[in-house]
C-alpha cells in the first residue's frame, strides 16, 4: 500500500502522459519537471578527499606510465606498438624486464669477480685489464637489448661446417660475438681501402707449427712494412671497445632529465596522498638506432678481419698452449666460414629490450653461462689474474651451445611478473 508521501510525490512529479517502447507505470516514472525539482539542476561535485583519492589511485599513475613509455624518435607506429604491448601484455613485458635486470646483474657480478677484493695492490697493467673486461661486459649488456638478424643465425645451417666441429645452430654466431667482445690479440684490418697491390699480397700457406716459428715464416713470406700497412695497431680492438663503451656511458647520462621529471611527478603524487591521508613504476632515453649502428660497426670490423687469412693465422698463433691453439684454430675457422655467409647482413637487427619483442632472450645470458662453465666457475674470485689464459677461454668457450636456447631459470621471472600483475589487479579490485 502506497504511503501518503509517495502519493503526494506522484501527484506533483509523476508522469501521466503517454510513453514509447516501455509500458506506462505512474509509480516509477517521473516527469522532467519532477526530476529537476527532486535532483536539482546543478552539478554535485565530489569532496576533495574523494577527488584526491581518485587522482592518486588512477589519474597520476596512468600519466606516469605514459611519461615512461618507450618513445622512439621519428618512429610513431613503432612507439604505438610498443605502448600497446606494454599495456596489453603487462605480465610478458614485466617478465622480460626482470630477466634483463638479472642478466645485467650477472654481468656486473662477473666484472666484480674479475679482480681481487682489494684492488689497491694491483699494478697499472692489471687495472687496465680489469677496466677492459668491464667495458666488454658493459657492451654485452647493451647488445643484450638487440635482436640478432635471423639471416645471421640461419646462415649457420646453410654453410658447410666441418663434421668434427662439434657445434650446431648459432654457435659460430656466438663465437663472432665472443671475439669482438673479449679478444685483445686479434689484429684488425685497416678501415681505409688499401692499394690493389697490397690487397693481392697474401702470405704463403704453411703447416701449423709452434707460435713463434709460424709467425716468423708468415712474416718472411710477406714484407713487414706491407703487414703494418694492412693492419691496425695491436691494441686497436680493445681501444674500439673502450671508446664505444665510453660513448654509451655518455649517452646514458642524457636519461637523467626524464628520470628527474618523473621523480618530481612521483613527489607531487606523494604529496597529494599524504595530504589526503591526514584529512587536510628498463627505459631507453637515447637513440636505439644510433647505438645499434655503433655495435654493428664493431662486430662488422671484427668479421671482416676474421675473413682475412693472414689476420686469422696471426691471431691463432698468438696462443702458446698447443691444445688450446688447436681448439682455437678449429673454432675460428668455423667463425670465418660463418662470416662469409653474413657478408651483407647487419648483425643486430632492431632494439628488442624491455619486452618489445616476443621470445627475445638476448645474447648476454648464453655467453655468460658459457664463460662461467668454461673458466670462471673453476677460477673463482680474481679469475682475470692470468689474463692471457682467461681471454683465451673467454673467446674459446665450450664446443656446444649457442644463442637460441631458453633457460628454465627464466620461469622465476615469469612467476614474479604474474604475482606482481595479478596481485596488483586483485588489490585494486578487492579494495
Amino acid at each position: 500500500m502506497d504511503s501518503p508521501d509517495s502519493e503526494r510525490l506522484q501527484r506533483l512529479y509523476g508522469w501521466n502522459g503517454s510513453t514509447r517502447a516501455i509500458p506506462q507505470n505512474r509509480t516509477t516514472q517521473i516527469s522532467t519537471y519532477g526530476c529537476k525539482q527532486v535532483c536539482g539542476t546543478g552539478a554535485d561535485y565530489y569532496s576533495w578527499s574523494q577527488s584526491s583519492s581518485t587522482i592518486t589511485t588512477w589519474v597520476l599513475p596512468v600519466i606516469g606510465i605514459l611519461l615512461q613509455a618507450p618513445f622512439v624518435s621519428n618512429a610513431f607506429w613503432e612507439t604505438m606498438f610498443s605502448i600497446a604491448r606494454w599495456v596489453g601484455s603487462p605480465i610478458a613485458s614485466l617478465a622480460y624486464i626482470l630477466w634483463n635486470i638479472k642478466v645485467s646483474g650477472r654481468c656486473a657480478l662477473m666484472a666484480d669477480m674479475a679482480g681481487p677484493y682489494d684492488t689497491t695492490g694491483l699494478d697499472r697493467s692489471q687495472k687496465r685489464n680489469l677496466a677492459s673486461v668491464r667495458d666488454s661486459l658493459y657492451l654485452l649488456v647493451a647488445m643484450n637489448q638487440y635482436s640478432i638478424d635471423p639471416e645471421a643465425l640461419r646462415a649457420n645451417r646453410n654453410e658447410a661446417v666441418p663434421q668434427d666441429a662439434g657445434c650446431y645452430s648459432s654457435k659460430p654466431t656466438e663465437g663472432l660475438l665472443r671475439v669482438a667482445l673479449f679478444s685483445k690479440d686479434l689484429r684488425l684490418l685497416k678501415r681505409q681501402r688499401v692499394t690493389d697491390e697490397l690487397e693481392h699480397m697474401q702470405p704463403v700457406a704453411a703447416e701449423p707449427v709452434t707460435p713463434v716459428e709460424g709467425l716468423a715464416k708468415e712474416l718472411q713470406a710477406l714484407d713487414q712494412n706491407a703487414v703494418e700497412i694492412r693492419l691496425e695497431p695491436p691494441d686497436e680492438l680493445n681501444a674500439m671497445r673502450q671508446k664505444l663503451a665510453q660513448q654509451l656511458r655518455e649517452t646514458r647520462r642524457k636519461g637523467v632529465v626524464p628520470v628527474f621529471v618523473s621523480t618530481l611527478w612521483f613527489l607531487f603524487a606523494l604529496a597529494i596522498s599524504i595530504q589526503s591521508s591526514f584529512g587536510i613504476a628498463d627505459r631507453n632515453p637515447v637513440s636505439a638506432d644510433d647505438i645499434r649502428k655503433k655495435l654493428n660497426r664493431l662486430v662488422d670490423h671484427v668479421r671482416k678481419s676474421l675473413m682475412d687469412d693472414q689476420v686469422r693465422n696471426m691471431f691463432i698463433n698468438s696462443i702458446h698452449a698447443a691444445g688450446e691453439r688447436a681448439d682455437m684454430r678449429r673454432r675460428i675457422e668455423e667463425v670465418s666460414i660463418h662470416c662469409k655467409a653474413i657478408d651483407s647482413v647487419p648483425f643486430f637487427a632492431k632494439f628488442s629490450g624491455q619486452g618489445r619483442v616476443r621470445w627475445h632472450y638476448g645474447a648476454a645470458h648464453p655467453i655468460l653461462c658459457d664463460v662461467e662453465d668454461a673458466y670462471v666457475a673453476q677460477e673463482g674470485r680474481h679469475w682475470l689474474e692470468d689474463e692471457a689464459r682467461a681471454r683465451t677461454f673467454l673467446v674459446l668457450g665450450k664446443r656446444t651451445g649457442g644463442l637460441d636456447w631458453l633457460d628454465y631459470r627464466e620461469l622465476w621471472q615469469v612467476a614474479a611478473a604474474v604475482i606482481c600483475v595479478c596481485g596488483t589487479t586483485y588489490g585494486a579490485v578487492g579494495l
